[in-house]
């Protein structure tokens, strides 16, 4: 369901705790969420099947966990084809903002890739950072390892990053956010991963091709 459901995983958050090895007793919290999945899977929300004519947005954010969102623009209307959204493991914590940005592009590229492969596709973030990023000589050798592992991944996609104003951006602000909920009862109340190596003289200041980049 979590293609359908935005927040999904902070509300099942404190049921995640009950995989653990020798959990805690089941709580109030744990009730309010089985509750909340019950109401939230009796209306799910209709998301669209991706048309061949239509043009494919992604739109990405990152903070305490990440989003992003697939959309696609046909005959000049917006509709979501699917949601995603996750929350930084203990070393993904301490990396800088821009590299989760880039990170969060990676994952929503990945999780959407079905929808992907042989199409192009534009990737709206607003870190303008991002779009530079393998531009620059990374100095710090684990993190141009890093960049070099993502890269790869991002090879085998076509597409364009286009940097957004983060007033554009408030779904996929709100799905980075949402896992700040986590420990809140408002968690628990239903509410509606081309290539990255871009060129380092980009002639378009909105947006870079990954073709551009093998030229």
């Amino acid at each position: 369901m979590g293609d359908f459901i935005r927040d999904l995983r902070s509300i099942c958050l404190p049921l995640y705790d009950r995989l653990k090895k020798n959990p805690k007793p089941w709580t109030d919290e744990h009730t309010r969420a089985v509750q909340s999945i019950k109401s939230l899977a009796k209306s799910i929300p209709c998301l669209s099947l991706v048309d061949e004519q239509a043009k494919l947005i992604i739109d990405t954010d990152a903070s305490d966990g990440y989003g992003g969102i697939l959309k696609q623009e046909l005959n000049g209307k917006i509709s979501v084809v699917r949601y995603h959204s996750g929350i930084w493991n203990s070393a993904q914590k301490n990396y800088s903002t821009v590299k989760k940005e880039v990170l969060a592009i990676v994952l929503s590229v990945q999780k959407f890739q079905g929808d992907l492969i042989n199409k192009e596709f534009l990737v709206r973030t607003d870190s303008k950072a991002s779009k530079f990023i393998f531009e620059k000589d990374v100095k710090n050798l684990i993190s141009k390892q890093i960049f070099a592992r993502w890269e790869a991944i991002l090879s085998c996609f076509d597409f364009k990053i286009e940097p957004i104003k983060g007033s554009e951006n408030s779904l996929a602000d709100y799905l980075s956010r949402e896992h700040l909920l986590k420990t809140t009862s408002s968690a628990l109340n239903p509410q509606p991963n081309g290539t990255a190596s871009w060129p380092a003289t980009a002639t378009e200041p909105a947006a870079t091709t990954a073709k551009q980049s093998k030229q």
